[in-house]
């Protein structure tokens, strides 16, 4: 996250998995260190997690 970070701003990144075909245990690990990454607030972590992707597909919403 930090090196993402320091090229784009939260605003800018969308949350996405490998799943399915990652293995759920590796989807579930590396949701867990991002759910914990302390460099986030709330309003990011949700912009990142479902907002900035709404903003892009309205009709998702």
């Amino acid at each position: 996250m930090p090196s993402l970070l320091a090229f784009a701003r939260p605003d800018r990144v969308l949350f996405g998995t490998d799943w399915p075909f990652a293995p759920e245990i590796a989807v579930a690990h590396f949701t867990g260190e991002y759910d914990r990454y302390p460099g986030l607030d709330t309003a990011a972590h949700h912009a990142i997690n479902r907002g900035n992707a709404l903003a892009l597909l309205p009709r998702l919403s």
